[in-house]
């Protein structure tokens, strides 16, 4: 009786110095289809057995899986937890992921093929950040297979897409800083709040658009970073998932008591109520819907353009010069700045064996911030 167990070959006949060629691999994981490799061979018997053992040696412990790479990326994409703008974005890098490779069984894809595809890509004109999208979503995907047994390797890991060019770093000077903060003002002070908040918290735009007044303490002169608000609308918690205290100065409280004040007349103005939880950043009566995050972008676009000495500034740049600053003075330590900026890994802001910061070292670097940028526009 002929054996079928996983890993088992044999040959027939089928017709004079014709042989079939079949080597068993098993049930399919997903399907539980049995799952064969068959070949037809012509020559004698004795080369028949020959080539029936290259194909055995061939697909030795080689997995049972005839998933397709659409089937590999769609079981990621379902089994995955990322945020709802992080998956959206993964989910428009594989529509470029050509048709005729999501058909392919994910096991006989190669690196050399992968590689060959970004470059084509490359050429028809996609960007070179959605194919290092691309090139993230298939290696995570195949990670993901070899993790469930699925796949045997990841052939995309170590794969190369085309090399993006590196942006010059525009980062603003204290003197730059306080032309943006003295212009904001100028032109409304809701505006001029929020980039005052940015410049001396460090803190990311998403994070400022959804703070709410009572992570605002006044009195103590501290703002809880807690939740950040994505370009899509979503609420989510900070980028490290980390609640952090950060302390602000007597510059910020007074500004953030002043807009306090104004958006309750704008409130009384309107014959409406405060929200139950407003928002700081508001452009709604009863402020219980905050700033769009692109609409917060394109603002201060608008004001970068206006200014001569802030062209080409990005607003990130704001959260790099509040860093930059404050070590370039040499009275912060790299902890300290570390923590007002929110990292958490050491390969952001490196030195995490020096430990942490406290409340009063923190404190202490706001005022050194305020003091240069003040300094710097007299």
């Amino acid at each position: 009786m002929t054996t079928r167990s996983k890993g088992s070959g044999y040959l027939s006949e089928r017709s004079p110095g014709v042989w079939r060629l079949r080597v068993e691999l098993g049930l399919d994981p997903l399907t539980q289809k049995r799952q064969t490799i068959n070949e037809t061979y012509r020559g004698t018997r004795k080369v028949a057995q020959a080539r029936l053992n290259e194909m055995l040696a061939q697909h030795a412990g080689r997995p049972a899986s005839s998933i397709t790479v659409g089937d590999l990326v769609e079981l990621w994409q379902r089994t995955s937890e990322h945020r709802t703008e992080t998956a959206k974005t993964y989910a428009y890098a594989l529509k470029h992921l050509p048709p005729q490779l999501a058909e392919r069984k994910a096991r006989d894809v190669r690196l050399i093929e992968i590689e060959r595809i970004y470059r084509s890509l490359s050429t028809a004109g996609v960007g070179l950040h959605m194919i290092a999208k691309l090139q993230s979503a298939l290696h995570t995907a195949y990670a993901n297979g070899v993790r469930l047994g699925l796949v045997p390797s990841n052939p995309a890991a170590g794969a190369r897409t085309p090399k993006i060019a590196k942006r010059a770093t525009t980062m603003p000077t204290a003197d730059v800083v306080a032309k943006v903060l003295e212009a904001a003002l100028e032109r409304d002070l809701q505006f001029g709040v929020w980039l005052d908040l940015a410049a001396m918290t460090g803190a990311r735009r998403g994070e400022l658009i959804a703070l709410t007044w009572d992570a605002v303490d006044l009195k103590r002169g501290v703002v809880t970073i807690r939740r950040s608000i994505s370009k899509g609308g979503e609420v989510n918690s900070t980028k490290n998932d980390k609640t952090r205290h950060v302390p602000i100065d007597a510059t910020t409280v007074s500004l953030l008591q002043e807009w306090r004040s104004a958006q309750r007349e704008r409130a009384i103005a309107a014959g409406v109520e405060l929200a139950a939880d407003p928002y700081v950043l508001s452009n709604v009566a009863d402020c219980g819907q905050p700033w769009r995050a692109d609409g917060a972008t394109q603002r201060w676009r608008r004001l970068a353009d206006h200014l001569q000495v802030a062209k080409g500034v990005r607003l990130n740049d704001l959260r790099h010069a509040h860093q930059s600053i404050l070590l370039d003075s040499g009275e912060v330590g790299l902890p300290t700045v570390r923590d007002l900026a929110g990292h958490s890994a050491v390969s952001q802001m490196t030195l995490e064996r020096y430990g942490h910061s406290n409340a009063a070292s923190m404190r202490s670097a706001i005022g050194v911030l305020r003091r240069t940028i003040t300094s710097s526009d007299s």
